[in-house]
């Protein structure tokens, strides 16, 4: 299939995780986490590779991000931790595309 690097949440994320912490302290760790992983330097080629280094919605080559198709927070949300961080979850979108989403 690939050869990238499987995301695994840390022993202290999986501690925050387990109800010891607060919530929101325990989602800025996933977010933190989930971050770290796709600002992998093999991570983020093989996703631009995929997407022929252009944004997904306007073919943009300017400004492209890595973007979560179901998001960090709706991840956490639903305790879909593992599947946040796949190669089918992310897509690439221009700075313009990405920041449409939230509103």
């Amino acid at each position: 299939m690939h050869d990238l690097p499987i995301w695994k949440p840390s022993q202290h994320l999986m501690i925050l995780l387990g109800g010891d912490a607060l919530r929101r302290q325990a989602f800025l760790a996933f977010r933190a986490s989930s971050n770290a992983y796709i600002q992998k330097p093999k991570i983020r080629a093989y996703i631009m590779k995929k997407y022929n280094n252009e944004c997904y919605w306007c073919e943009s080559t300017d400004y492209l991000q890595i973007d979560h198709i179901v998001s960090v927070s709706q991840c956490f949300r639903e305790n879909n931790l593992e599947k946040c961080n796949t190669p089918q979850n992310l897509q690439v979108l221009c700075r313009s595309c990405n920041a449409s989403k939230s509103v």
